[in-house]
């Protein structure tokens, strides 16, 4: 996965610190959730009614609270809504 990529990335810099390791962890994820940012007009929300994808709120959601490492690196309790026990885990 990009986010397996990025942490093999990291730990193979031989200057980052543990500080800098956390922080980037958490950065990757908040610029993950950027990458599906968007604003939908009305007109949008009725389109995507009609397809086979929700919006991308819903994307990104079900996609980082199925992933452990969203969940470590932002400490989330088990079983909350962003770190449920049954996850969906496909890699």
């Amino acid at each position: 996965t990009a986010y397996r990529a990025y942490r093999d990335f990291v730990n193979a810099e031989v200057e980052a610190t543990k500080y800098t390791k956390e922080a980037g962890e958490k950065m990757f994820w908040i610029k993950y959730g950027q990458s599906w940012c968007e604003k939908n007009s009305d007109a949008r929300l009725q389109v995507l009614l009609t397809t086979k994808y929700p919006p991308n709120r819903h994307r990104l959601i079900g996609a980082v609270q199925n992933s452990v490492d969203f969940a470590k690196a932002f400490n989330c309790p088990v079983d909350s809504p962003m770190n449920p026990t049954k996850k969906c885990v496909l890699w």
